[in-house]
């Protein structure tokens, strides 16, 4: 009798060997979808260090962590700006030293924000590296494992979404930095890199630029 009725159903094992395929593509899908969410925190212990050097393929020359960083990350921020018909951000040499400095600074005081705690605005580096525009920006990340996923974060916030596709602006510069929590209840605690990503569009002006930042407490970090 038994037989008679696997004989009746000859895919009987190929359906339990399905089933199980579908659960654990289920499982990988959710462990993915829970990586892309706009809290992340890492404690990798493995931090990179502006000492650390990557070959490059160019003719035996070597890249920092940091500019491999900046140039994966513009790079990533275009492919997105691309897929949805924005006009892709040129690299621009102020907007990388005023990135790179508020990365330093970041690193420095220990407090991952847009405003640092001495009340010092984030314009203030643009103004810094003598860059002035009529529309200024700023993007914040901490601790992503690499730039693909530091950029598909400010993807998927929408405040930092708006301020990265945004059509007002047209250049882009990058800066990175190591990060330490050096207050509050995370004191101690690594964060990876420090990514800072600026851009600006407009006339040049000397005074009066429109700000773009996302909200206070919507810092990808």
């Amino acid at each position: 009798m038994n037989n008679e009725k696997k004989q009746q159903h000859p895919f009987y094992g190929l359906g339990i060997g399905l089933s199980f395929a579908l659960i654990m593509i289920a499982f990988g899908l959710m462990i993915w979808l829970a990586s892309l969410a706009d809290s992340v925190n890492c404690d990798c212990d493995t931090t990179p260090t502006e000492q650390t050097l990557i070959e490059t393929s160019v003719e035996g020359t070597q890249m920092t962590v940091e500019e491999e960083w900046r140039d994966d990350v513009i790079e990533e921020v275009n492919r997105f700006r691309n897929r949805y018909q924005h006009d892709a951000l040129e690299m621009n040499k102020d907007l990388n030293e005023s990135a790179q400095a508020k990365a330093e600074a970041l690193e420095e005081v220990g407090v991952f924000g847009h405003t640092l705690p001495d009340g010092t605005p984030f314009t203030a580096f643009f103004e810094d590296a003598e860059h002035y525009r009529a529309r200024l920006g700023e993007n914040l990340a901490c601790g992503f494992a690499h730039p693909e996923a530091t950029v598909l974060a400010w993807f998927y916030s929408k405040t930092h979404k708006r301020v990265m596709m945004s059509d007002d602006f047209d250049a882009v510069g990058v800066g990175v930095a190591p990060f330490i929590y050096k207050e509050g209840p995370r004191e101690g605690k690594k964060c990876g890199l420090t990514v800072v990503l600026h851009l600006s569009g407009g006339k040049t002006y000397s005074y009066k630029a429109t700000f773009y930042v996302p909200t206070y407490n919507d810092d990808v970090k």
